[in-house]
């Protein structure tokens, strides 16, 4: 095999120095590649452990469902205790979901062992490698391209020296004849003859040509190997370049200077499409040129660091004499022609003038005297030329040293080129047999890791058994949701004081702003239609006693299964899309005042019951759920929900716990009291409970003391929530509020069913109705003394009872008596006595107008003006659970 000592010599030196730099560059290329490579496979897998590390912690936080709920800290003496989480006695998701995580860990672990092993054996060893021996490898080529520099400038100092040597030996050989010539000239007196204006012509040609010799000197050699033999090659080059070359105006002219100027990069890029005969266009190569025409003044830089030449950002200019040599060849051959026409006419005219011209010939003589001797080159000389020769020998000397110095050069580096080459392919071979041997090792441990994983899952996890088992630990541990009709505004529900008065706004009829979802104590009333009505049921809406009532006529065991049965969707909206339409197409009759609100309310009512009528017992009692969910707050109002909870985590006896459960009932609106009280006495007679003695007939309730039935397999049937769609029935007479609960509501079935067995007690229904009753007798009362104070006459007593027992009073001092009926027109102007706005006298001041009966968005909210000072007094308050703190206000006032 060749050497490589014997296969890089070239006779210019530069080629095979070019080609051995190649040659390296591109090994040092491989070797750059290969690194990048082994690299980016480490990176691979040290970029997929962190992924997988990543994917670890993501999939297994500390709040993940999959993962064994720990229980609370406790601190003991400043120390914190961090329970263990406990295996799992039992498979199941959780266990099987954590042992694909810390497989997930595993496998992060064996990809940082491999990426940690190629980064050792593998890349390592490149690195270390290629640090070593690129900064020898460049040191080297920089040495090659100095000496190949100083043997070019050598060369071209040498044939510089034998050029001028040359110049002066010829005029050593010229004196004599331009001797001679001089004398002849001075002793010419007339016109010049043919023959010597030949040679006049060629003398001038040949100071022009000296001009040329003196501008530039040829050979001429810039650095990067380009080389002009003669001025003829220098002027095409100069020529093309500077037509070819496009200039730009300097935006400020500057005095001296040439306003055409051209950038770097543009002379850059001719000389690379442009290329001179044997000049190679690389980056240093064209720094050279650029730095040889500024070192020849052929061209000259703007600004104050341009001597030296940069390929980017640096702005020139030709300079006059390239300018001035390249037009050069045109204007001497146009002077040359411009004076053998002068010369010509003057031999024409030479007789007509001749006697003039003989007293100017010595003036023109002494003219073309001075200008030839301007134009004549330096005279011969011996100590010149002896000058000329020791540079020429020195010169010689050093053109003969440096390329001595470039033999031993690449007869030794070459050698260690060799070396290099053998080592760097072994290198790379060696490498990528050390990566692979680390892949399959690795690849062969993940195998047989990941097959054990297999197998086990298989074999011991992946059993229709455990699917069971989780699909009964789901049905255990979780509850399914609960039917809420949505009535609050989406935007409503992300804020954590939300406005109350927007729940439910909405009206079926705008126009007489009716709505029939409204809440309880805003429902039109059923003393409003029958002012004789009881106590008991004097605050019930209309709507709920004439639906209920109309749904008892229907057998009890029909009744009990639609009480029990689910919500029917499809039904409850067939039925509503009449009752809205009937609602919106409601007319008032001639002989009913649209001014009278309560009275348009009645009918409306009144058609809805009728419509409602029409229809089966079974999508009554449907639509009857439903209206209780969409009602703008449950029977029980959601102010009691949280107190109704907590009672059932009292640990008292069943008479404190009773105690405590009508406390709280008794203090809600008289409209929710008498609602719940109906419900749950229709409940009691379709389930055959025990019923309230003598309610619905009389307001005199006798306490009894049988006892309690077993309401446990009724309550579960009640809250039972087995089928699909099915409500719990407290659900319907008990929600928490709307606000707190728009994101979804999950009781606990164990709470219902406790309070709902306490609500059908029997001895709780009693005393409920007791206390609805006197509570309605306190209202009354009330109202008394307000139209008393506000000046008002009252004809009658307000209240009349049913004709089967003799109705009685509450008197001013708060006693009970009997009174024989009255007449119903004796009454006072409005039959439904209820709470005044504001009152006036010494205790009270007199409001200036009454609030809407339903919550209204302003600008509706604003105050409204009725006729008669009757309305306002029956205006009922749309939150009576107010009124047990007034009660106990004008109680205190009255008695003080």
């Amino acid at each position: 095999m060749t050497r490589f000592a014997n296969a890089y010599w070239s006779p210019d030196y530069r080629s095979g120095i070019e080609l051995l730099t190649k040659q390296l560059s591109e090994s040092f290329d491989q070797l750059h590649e290969l690194r990048k490579f082994i690299f980016n496979y480490m990176n691979y897998h040290h970029s997929n452990s962190e992924f997988m590390a990543k994917l670890a912690k993501e999939s297994f936080p500390m709040s993940s469902s999959f993962r064994e709920k720990r229980a609370e800290r406790r601190v003991f003496s400043g120390t914190i205790k961090y329970p263990k989480e406990q295996v799992p006695k039992e498979v199941d998701i959780k266990y099987i979901f954590k042992e694909f995580v810390d497989r997930t860990s595993l496998e992060l672990q064996l990809q940082l062992n491999l990426a940690s092993e190629i980064e050792t054996e593998v890349l390592g060893k490149i690195t270390a490698f290629v640090k070593l021996h690129e900064p020898q490898m460049k040191t080297t080529l920089d040495r090659f391209q100095e000496l190949l520099d100083e043997y070019d400038d050598s060369r071209l100092r040498m044939e510089s020296s034998k050029q001028k040597y040359d110049e002066m030996i010829r005029l050593g050989e010229l004196e004599e004849p331009n001797r001679a010539d001089h004398e002849s000239d001075e002793n010419t007196a007339s016109g010049p003859s043919t023959p010597k204006k030949d040679e006049t012509l060629n003398r001038i040609a040949q100071t022009h040509e000296g001009a040329q010799e003196k501008t530039f000197t040829f050979p001429l050699i810039l650095g990067g190997g380009i080389k002009f033999d003669d001025e003829e090659r220098l002027e095409a080059f100069l020529s093309k370049a500077i037509a070819t070359i496009k200039t730009v105006r300097r935006k400020i002219p500057f005095p001296g200077y040439r306003n055409e100027i051209f950038s770097s990069e543009q002379l850059c890029d001719y000389l690379k499409t442009h290329r001179p005969h044997g000049f190679n266009p690389t980056r240093v190569s064209l720094e050279r040129v650029g730095q040889g025409l500024i070192d020849k003044k052929i061209i000259v830089g703007t600004g104050l660091f341009s001597h030296k030449f940069k390929s980017e950002g640096m702005w020139f200019e030709w300079s006059q004499d390239a300018v001035d040599f390249a037009e050069f060849k045109d204007q001497s051959t146009s002077n040359i022609i411009s004076l053998s026409k002068s010369l010509l006419n003057l031999e024409e005219s030479s007789k007509k003038v001749n006697e003039v011209a003989a007293s100017t010939s010595k003036k023109f003589n002494d003219l073309f005297k001075n200008v030839k001797t301007s134009l004549m080159k330096p005279k011969f000389s011996e100590e010149v030329l002896q000058e000329l020769e020791e540079e020429y020998n020195e010169s010689y000397e050093d053109v003969q040293r440096v390329k001595h110095l470039l033999d031993m050069e690449i007869f030794y580096k070459s050698q260690m080129f060799e070396k290099f080459e053998k080592v760097r392919i072994e290198v790379i071979y060696q490498s990528l047999t050390k990566l692979l041997e680390i892949l399959f090792k690795h690849s062969s441990v993940a195998t047989d890791s990941l097959h054990h994983f297999a197998s086990n899952f298989i074999e011991k996890l992946n059993k229709p058994e455990n699917y069971l088992r989780d699909l009964h630990n789901l049905l255990t541990k979780n509850s399914t949701g609960i039917y809420f009709p949505a009535i609050v505004l989406p935007h409503h529900g992300l804020k954590d004081h939300s406005d109350l008065t927007t729940l439910n706004v909405s009206f079926q009829n705008i126009r007489l702003n009716f709505n029939l979802y409204k809440d309880i104590p805003l429902q039109v009333k059923y003393s409003d239609a029958d002012p004789e009505s009881l106590l008991s049921t004097w605050s019930l809406p209309l709507l709920l006693k004439n639906t209920i009532e109309a749904t008892l006529k229907a057998p009890k065991a029909k009744l009990r299964q639609y009480w029990i049965a689910s919500i029917d969707h499809q039904e409850y909206w067939l039925v509503k899309l009449e009752i809205i339409q009937l609602i919106q197409g409601f007319q008032p009759d001639e002989n009913l005042d649209p001014q009278d609100e309560k009275a348009v309310e009645i009918a409306l009512v009144k058609a809805v019951v009728e419509q409602l009528s029409k229809t089966s017992v079974k999508r009554q009692l449907n639509f009857l759920k439903n209206w209780l969910l969409e009602t703008s707050d449950s029977v029980i109002p959601c102010t009691v929900y949280d107190s109704l909870l907590n009672l059932n985590g009292v640990s008292v006896s069943n008479r404190a716990t009773a105690d405590d459960y009508l406390k709280i009932l008794s203090s809600i609106p008289r409209g929710n009291l008498c609602s719940l009280i109906f419900i749950l006495e229709s409940i009691a007679f379709i389930f055959d409970l025990k019923p309230i003695q003598g309610y619905g007939l009389s307001d005199d309730i006798v306490e009894l003391q049988d006892e309690d039935d077993d309401l446990g397999l009724i309550v579960d049937q009640l809250n039972s929530m087995d089928t699909i769609g099915a409500v719990p029935f407290l659900h319907l007479i008990l929600r928490p509020s709307v606000i707190k609960s728009s994101t979804g509501f999950k009781p606990s079935m164990l709470v219902y069913n406790s309070i709902l067995q306490t609500l059908l007690r029997l001895d709780i229904r009693e005393k409920l109705c007791l206390a609805l009753i006197a509570n309605e007798r306190k209202f009354i009362e009330r109202s008394r003394r307000q139209e008393q104070n506000l000046g008002l006459h009252i004809k009658a007593n307000s209240r009349v009872t049913s004709k089967n027992r003799v109705p009685s009073r509450v008197t001013a001092e708060g006693e009970v008596e009997d009174k024989p009926s009255v007449d119903v027109n004796k009454t006072i102007s409005s039959p439904t006595p209820k709470t005044a706005n504001s009152i006036s006298g010494d205790q009270f001041s007199l409001r200036p107008f009454r609030t809407g009966s339903t919550p209204r968005p302003s600008p509706m909210s604003s105050p409204v003006h009725k006729k008669g000072v009757s309305a306002d007094i029956t205006r009922a308050r749309s939150d009576s659970g107010h009124l047990i703190s007034i009660d106990k206000t004008e109680e205190e006032g009255q008695d003080d």
